[in-house]
Formats: structure tokens, sequence, C-alpha cells
């Protein structure tokens, strides 16, 4: 994910083919375009995608993960509490 921070360089790095959404290069146009926008971001977003509603977010992001972060990249929306 270039020019996506630290949080891209990890996203890129990531072994997303054991989750729902697959390895990156399965990923459709649309995830890739919005993660893009995100990862340029210098708001604070997290965006769940697919079935499991899988971690996806930017760096100013991490900070509010605190020590979750990286670990709470690529995990599920519904065993995790994103906030706080």
């Amino acid at each position: 994910m270039d020019n996506g921070g630290e949080t891209g360089g990890l996203i890129a790095a990531y072994d997303w083919s054991g989750t729902s959404i697959g390895p990156v290069t399965s990923w459709p146009q649309s995830l890739r375009t919005t993660l893009g926008l995100l990862l340029r971001s210098p708001v604070p977003i997290v965006m769940p995608w697919g079935e499991d509603g899988i971690m996806l977010y930017n760096d100013a992001y991490s900070g509010f993960a605190g020590g979750r972060h990286p670990q709470l990249l690529g995990s599920k929306v519904e065993s995790r509490n994103m906030c706080g």
C-alpha cells in the first residue's frame, strides 16, 4: 500500500489469506480504492470489511488502538472492542 504509512506497510505484508477477505490479489477494486483513501487520511478511520468485519484502519487510528496495534489489524470486529 504505497504512501499508506506504517499501517499501509503492515497491510501489504499481512497474510490476509487466513481471513474472510482473502489475499490482497483477490480484493475488489472498491476495497483497494477505499483503503487507499483511508490510509492517506490524517483523520482516524477504521473500516470493517467482509462478512466478519475484518479490521482495516489507518495510522491515525493506530493511536486509538494503543497497545492493541498492530494485533488489531486483520481481526474480526465482532470479537473486538474498537474504541477505548
